[in-house]
């Protein structure tokens, strides 16, 4: 389904903020409407496409008088909306990053998580306040997101959402957060980014 505003009847005077400021209030006016695959009509058109990503990152983080290991696959609706894209988290929910390009969001929300770890970190009394502080944080859905992350898993499913540039995995694959102490850090440990399309 596509929802399409006419910049004439928005109250906006053309100029494009204040019409994507119209949209938005309009959105969260009618949050029935959150999920749908929005066309905006501004310079010829733009259209917003929704990719569902499982993501997984795996982090060294120094806190008050440990080290810890923590490793996520979480959940995340990359939005492509016509002159740049933002990733919203589903798990962990509190997060959101935006982009010129795709990788620019996605490198900004990496950078984003791996500071509320840092953050996570300084508050932390002890090891145990850490991973019971990240578990909570990862375990956090948001839950609209959610909705048009499984909304978007369908676009995949059916043909009319691709990604080339990313591979593909079962939208299924389960969510975990693991959270270690290290006591005696090895390079086996380092293990690189991933992102994958759900579908």
């Amino acid at each position: 389904m596509t929802y399409e505003v006419d910049n004439t009847k928005n109250g906006a005077n053309g100029n494009r903020e204040e019409i994507k400021i119209a949209l938005l209030a309009r959105c969260l006016l009618a949050h029935e409407m959150r999920g749908l695959t929005f066309v905006v009509i501004l310079d010829g058109g733009v259209k917003v496409t929704r990719y569902p990503l499982l993501f997984g990152f795996r982090d060294l983080i120094a806190g008050n008088g440990f080290v810890a290991g923590v490793g996520v696959n979480g959940r995340a609706l990359l939005v492509d909306e016509g002159d740049g894209f933002w990733m919203y988290g589903v798990n962990p929910g509190g997060l959101a990053a935006g982009g010129s390009t795709a990788s620019e969001a996605l490198s900004e929300f990496r950078n984003d998580y791996r500071l509320v770890l840092f953050d996570i970190a300084t508050e932390a009394q002890s090891f145990e306040d850490f991973e019971r502080e990240v578990e909570e944080f990862f375990k956090s859905t948001n839950e609209p997101t959610a909705t048009e992350w499984s909304e978007a898993v369908n676009e995949v499913r059916s043909g009319r959402i691709d990604a080339d540039w990313l591979p593909k995995r079962r939208a299924e694959t389960g969510l975990s957060v693991e959270v270690t102490k290290v006591e005696r850090p090895v390079p086996s440990e380092n293990v690189p980014d991933e992102a994958e399309l759900a579908a």
